[in-house]
């Protein structure tokens, strides 16, 4: 597991970026209000952007903006792989265990902490959280370490459902000035700009159904990925589950992904 240092720094990296959008955000309020700005004179009280150089113009503000949203969602989608794919071994780990009579519920009574952060990522019927607690105890992995991932998930999902909500914005208003592409195109796989165009042109797979959670299928079979196009992303996804499951796919699910087995509300 990733050791609770790491796990802080890497939460406070998080943080500032998405703190930093919301002041660039601020600053590109200022043009609704000004009729003749020309993005490059330097605009008044237009906000601290904590760069030691004063103030700067709401083109450059804007650029900026994009770079630190393009890293934000690359940050977050490679945390949350690596940290997902760990929990998912511990969830594994732990589900065999205890259906070979390896280990018993009182054997993980110091993670309940951990256990409960985790529940409140699933649905309250998941026994996922339960099954990595057990799986952490029967590997010995630290249970303020499970606490620290499972706290850093947290600000993960935070982030990417404020991602979401922004793309599902800029996709609106893209529609309705009639404009075929958002302002700021996302990545591809992986959060990668140099993937944008791997969108994901598959027909989704209409009979499959919701089943069990011992039964769900891996990330990797379904070709689980960050979504080129918001409107096909997890989130907007009839197998979705609040606040961050699917009845089809393991693990932690962000809204802003997608895979091969997306299908829309009917």
């Amino acid at each position: 597991m990733i050791d609770r240092r790491t796990a802080r720094r890497l939460s406070a990296q998080l943080k500032e970026l998405r703190r930093r959008r919301g002041v660039r955000e601020a600053a590109r309020a200022v043009q609704a209000f000004t009729s003749r700005y020309d993005g490059v004179t330097t605009v008044p009280h237009m906000g601290d952007f904590d760069l030691g150089q004063g103030k700067v113009t709401l083109r450059e503000a804007k650029r900026r903006e994009s770079m630190e949203r393009r890293e934000l969602i690359r940050t977050a989608t490679q945390l949350h792989r690596l940290l997902d794919r760990r929990v998912t071994q511990l969830a594994e780990l732990g589900r065999r265990a205890f259906n070979e009579g390896k280990i018993k519920e009182t054997d993980a009574e110091g993670y309940e902490e951990a256990r409960q952060r985790l529940q409140e990522l699933f649905s309250k019927e998941s026994p996922f959280p339960r099954y990595a607690a057990l799986g952490a105890a029967r590997a010995r992995v630290p249970a303020d370490a499970l606490l620290e991932t499972a706290e850093l998930l947290h600000e993960i999902v935070s982030a990417m459902a404020d991602e979401h909500a922004n793309r599902m914005s800029d996709r609106d208003r893209a529609v309705r000035e009639g404009r075929r592409e958002i302002d700021d195109p996302t990545p591809g796989m992986d959060g990668d700009p140099t993937d944008s165009d791997d969108e994901d042109q598959s027909t989704p797979d209409s009979s499959a159904e919701p089943i069990s959670d011992d039964a769900k299928l891996s990330k990797e079979t379904v070709d689980y990925k960050y979504a080129p196009d918001p409107a096909r992303s997890c989130g907007e996804c009839s197998f979705f589950v609040e606040p961050n499951s699917c009845q089809i796919v393991e693990g932690l699910i962000r809204e802003v992904d997608t895979c091969s087995r997306w299908r829309g509300a009917e």
